[in-house]
């Protein structure tokens, strides 16, 4: 066996044991996302009580940053966000409501975590039509 051909050999080998690895390490669930409501419900504390985690409030902050984010563009100048939320509620608010329904709603937590806050969000803080800007 030729030089090249062994490494190539090794190296199909090596991968072909890494895949199923690589797959089985970073589980997808049916929505195609990495983190999901039972990763976000350990980053909060698995609880309703007490301050949450630094990690549960970045991350449904950064969540909902970036889905207000992205309704602000669609070029009509009318935000089409499915939640919103009213002056003077705080970040720490908007996380106990996620936190509470994650608590609330254990059958779901499978499903992505943006959907999940979405959900929440939109139940806490349910628009009456599509807000102008």
């Amino acid at each position: 066996m030729s030089g090249r051909l062994g490494v190539i050999l090794v190296a199909t080998v090596f991968g072909l044991g890494v895949l199923p690895a690589r797959a089985w390490s970073f589980p997808r669930n049916r929505a195609g996302t990495y983190t999901v409501g039972n990763q976000l419900w350990d980053y909060c504390g698995s609880t309703t009580d007490g301050p949450p985690r630094d990690l549960c409030v970045a991350d449904i902050e950064g969540v909902v940053d970036g889905m207000l984010w992205a309704a602000g563009f669609n070029g009509s100048g009318v935000t089409q966000a499915r939640f919103c939320i009213p002056d003077g509620v705080t970040n720490f608010q908007v996380v106990d409501v996620v936190r509470r329904f994650l608590f609330t709603h254990p059958e779901l937590r499978n499903d992505a975590e943006s959907a999940l806050i979405e959900d929440a969000l939109r139940g806490a803080f349910p628009c009456d039509e599509p807000t102008s800007r």
